[in-house]
C-alpha cells in the first residue's frame, strides 16, 4: 500500500548490474568509449500518491537520469514540478521550449521555488530528466527535461527544458510532486539511474 507521499530509499531495494551505453546499443559490458548506466531505485504508483522521492542518493556517479512514464492523463490541469533536496527557497531558474502540431512556444524563468518535468498531457507520456554532476560541490546544477506525447493520437508535442539549481551542494535527494487534484494514475512510474562517464 502506497501512501500519498512515495517514497524510496536505494538502500531498501537490491543492487543492479550496470547497464552500458555505445551507439545506442545495450551491452553487458562497459564500452571503452561510453556511458555506464546503473539502476538505483524505482518507484511505481498505485495511484492517487501526489509526491514521488528517491532519498539517500549516492554521490558515486557523475550524472543522473531519471526516466517517467506518466500513464494516464494525471498530468492534465497540474503543474508538475520537481525540487532537490527539499529546497523550498527561489533558487530554481529554467527556459521551456516546446513545439506541437500547431504551435511551437517558449518562455524563461530567471527565478522560482521549483523547475517543472512535465506539460498538461491528455493522454499517456514519457519524460526524462538528467542532471549534470549531481555530487560537485564547486558548481551549480545544470539539468535538461524532455517530454513527448501524443495527445490520444490528434497531434504531437514534445518539450525542452533547460534548467539551473543555484546550489553548490551535492545533490542527494529528488522529490517529484504534481497537483493534488487527482494525483498520479496508477501505473506511472519513475526510474532512477546513475551515470558514470569514462574518466
Amino acid at each position: 500500500m502506497f501512501s500519498a507521499s512515495t517514497h524510496f530509499s536505494p538502500s531498501s531495494l537490491p543492487s543492479s548490474a550496470p547497464i552500458s551505453l555505445r551507439s545506442s546499443r545495450f551491452s553487458s559490458k562497459r564500452p571503452a568509449n561510453g556511458l555506464a548506466m546503473t539502476a538505483i531505485a524505482t518507484v511505481s504508483m498505485a495511484g492517487g500518491e501526489t509526491k514521488a522521492t528517491f532519498s539517500s542518493i549516492p554521490s558515486t556517479y557523475d550524472d543522473l537520469f531519471v526516466s517517467i512514464f506518466d500513464s494516464g492523463d494525471s498530468l492534465y490541469g497540474q503543474s508538475p514540478s520537481w525540487r532537490v533536496n527539499d529546497d523550498t527557497g527561489n533558487n530554481y531558474s529554467y527556459s521551456v521550449m516546446g513545439a506541437s502540431n500547431t504551435l511551437t512556444t517558449s518562455s524563461n524563468t530567471p527565478s522560482a521555488s521549483s523547475m517543472p518535468w512535465g506539460f498538461l498531457a491528455t493522454t499517456v507520456s514519457a519524460h526524462t530528466v538528467h542532471i549534470l554532476n549531481y555530487a560537485n560541490t564547486s558548481n551549480y546544477k545544470t539539468a535538461l527535461v524532455m517530454s513527448a506525447t501524443n495527445r490520444n493520437n490528434t497531434s504531437s508535442q514534445i518539450e525542452l527544458t533547460i534548467g539551473t539549481w543555484r546550489s553548490t551542494s551535492a545533490i542527494n535527494k529528488l522529490t517529484f510532486s504534481i497537483g493534488a487534484l487527482r494525483g498520479y494514475d496508477a501505473g506511472t512510474v519513475f526510474a532512477l539511474y546513475g551515470i558514470k562517464r569514462k574518466v
